[in-house]
């Protein structure tokens, strides 16, 4: 499994992303440190600052427990959870006892989810709810 990179992420940062078997699963990490984008090493050594994990149905097990540990360890401050089968949203922060829930939230919600706080997200648009049509309707 290759990750596929983007050099333009927000803040200077970088975007690295990891599919597993379609869109709707896998990892996407984000990172404010530079990193050579060029690179073939695999596996990436920089620790990102934020991970959205994207349950897989088949997998979510590893997701949900031996991820969570390694990203713990490696102390990975920011973790989100996107569960598509309960359509809910878990926002974890690092701390040094573990991680520390600060949001749960579900597909009807707008919330500030850290580290992003500074927008408003649909949790809906996770899950391919269309915002603008919304709008338009009302």
């Amino acid at each position: 499994m290759t990750p596929t990179r983007s050099c333009a992420g927000p803040g200077g940062g970088g975007i690295i992303r990891r599919w597993r078997a379609a869109v709707t699963t896998g990892a996407v990490a984000l990172g404010r440190r530079k990193y050579n984008c060029s690179t073939r090493e695999v596996p990436i050594r920089v620790r990102p600052d934020w991970v959205c994990e994207v349950l897989s149905p088949s997998n979510s097990r590893n997701d949900l427990f031996k991820k969570l540990r390694t990203y713990q360890r490696c102390k990975v401050p920011h973790y989100w959870i996107v569960d598509p089968e309960t359509e809910t949203l878990m926002v974890y922060r690092w701390t040094t006892e573990g991680y520390l829930l600060v949001l749960a939230a579900e597909r009807e919600d707008r919330v500030r989810p850290e580290p992003f706080d500074a927008i408003v997200l649909k949790v809906g648009a996770l899950f391919d709810d269309d915002e603008d049509e919304e709008e338009r309707q009302r």
